[in-house]
């Protein structure tokens, strides 16, 4: 008896022991998580690991362009995941990223696993990149404060902040039609039934016949929209437009090479050869001009987009291609009356446009080489077409800037050169 009473005792005594020193797990703490971003393209997001809960845990850092909040299973998973650890001691813990878009704003928290369970950080990580940061071989950072673009490297390239030009600058416009800007257009599953004048003289170019109407092409060109005309029976017409020579025209356009016609660029709506005046392709594979008579500007159709700038004004009209002009063009006395019809001949004789316009310009005045060299430019660099100007152009190299005024700066993108 005496024997099974010590054996109870050392057993109670052992499981008392046991059940005294068992430790329970339980999940682990965070504290804050953190950022700092060492150089352009990277940031290291760190975060504290406060307590393990009794057991290492494996540590992880989410991140992604948006919070999917504090759940061990989010609805909407993260952009990314990366495991720090499989055995994560209390301490900091940190990963290095490449920061995929600098325009954005990342957000990061910690999740921590062991067999007491899974705990995300309440504590949420904000990376905000800035650009240019700090580096040992900075050349140059710029603070835009109206004209100024003051360097603060310490580098002392100071430079000043120009607008960059626009057409609307010109006192003398007279009609203005842009494809890219999306507000101008009313169409139908891309029909177009109105294209609307940016001159504010409210010319606009209609076309209410359904089966006449060009198609809206979106990314046609420098990932912007295009006017497109089939070459059959596409054209749009301006009304109530009068402009007397001389006057002046600006054109982004391409021809797919029209075999039934020759393919009009635009046609002035009088009914007679003295309301008239226009620019065509393909008239025996040259670009030509007509106001009461036909000028040959001997350049050949080209073959992809191409601007196009001319002045009509009798026997010193001119009509450059890309920049490269031809000069003392000798054609008639007409005008433009009754509006314009745009992507046909105005009568029509199978000589419809097949191609595409992405922007029109007409200037009531001569320009002057000034004027037409910043209108070229700005429509060069606008649509991407700056290769094709002529290699001695002024604005080969960079977009025209305005005479004055400050740079308009939206969403980090500022309209600038120095």
């Amino acid at each position: 008896m005496k024997t099974l009473t010590n054996s109870l005792s050392t057993l109670l005594i052992f499981l008392f022991y046991n059940a005294s020193s068992a430790q329970t797990i339980i999940p682990a703490g965070f504290g804050a998580m953190s950022v700092n971003q060492p150089s352009r393209e990277t940031a290291v997001l760190t975060g504290v690991l406060n307590s393990t809960g009794g057991q290492n845990p494996t540590v992880k850092i989410r991140w992604g362009d948006e919070d999917r909040g504090t759940a061990v299973t989010p609805s909407t998973a993260w952009d990314n995941e990366v495991t720090i650890s499989t055995n994560q001691a209390a301490g900091t813990f940190s990963t290095t990223i490449t920061i995929p878009n600098l325009e954005k704003v990342y957000y990061f928290r910690a999740i921590a696993s062991n067999s007491g369970g899974t705990v995300v950080s309440r504590s949420l990580g904000v990376l905000l990149p800035s650009a240019p940061v700090g580096v040992a071989n900075l050349l140059g950072r710029w603070n835009f404060d109206s004209e100024n673009a003051n360097d603060s490297s310490g580098t002392g390239r100071h430079g000043t902040a120009k607008k960059l030009f626009s057409p609307s600058e010109v006192s003398s416009m007279k009609l203005w039609l842009d494809a890219a800007d999306s507000s101008t257009i009313t169409h139908n599953s891309n029909a177009v039934s109105q294209w609307r004048d940016k001159s504010g003289n409210s010319y606009q170019a209609n076309q209410s016949t359904a089966a006449s109407q060009p198609t809206l092409t979106n990314n046609g060109l420098n990932s912007k929209a295009v006017v497109t005309f089939d070459g059959s029976n596409d054209h749009i017409t301006s009304t109530g437009l009068n402009v007397s020579q001389s006057y002046s025209i600006f054109l982004v356009a391409k021809t797919n090479n029209n075999t039934s016609g020759r393919d009009y660029l635009f046609d002035g709506a009088g009914s007679s050869n003295g309301h008239r005046s226009l620019i065509a392709l393909d008239n025996g594979g040259k670009i030509q001009m007509w106001a009461s008579a036909w000028a040959n500007t001997n350049f050949n159709t080209p073959s992809d987009y191409f601007i196009i700038s001319a002045v009509f004004n009798t026997s010193s009209s001119s009509l450059a291609l890309n920049g490269t002009s031809a000069t003392g063009l000798n054609i008639g006395t007409s005008n433009l009356t009754n509006g314009i019809t745009i992507g046909a001949n105005q009568g029509g004789n199978n000589d419809y446009l097949d191609g595409n316009i992405a922007e029109f310009i007409i200037l009531d005045e001569t320009s002057s080489a000034t004027t037409i060299s910043k209108i070229e430019g700005y429509l060069a660099h606008k649509w991407g077409l700056a290769g094709s100007l002529a290699t001695a152009h002024p604005y080969k190299l960079g977009a025209p800037t305005s005479a004055s005024g400050s740079p308009y700066i939206h969403s980090r993108h500022p309209l600038w050169q120095w």
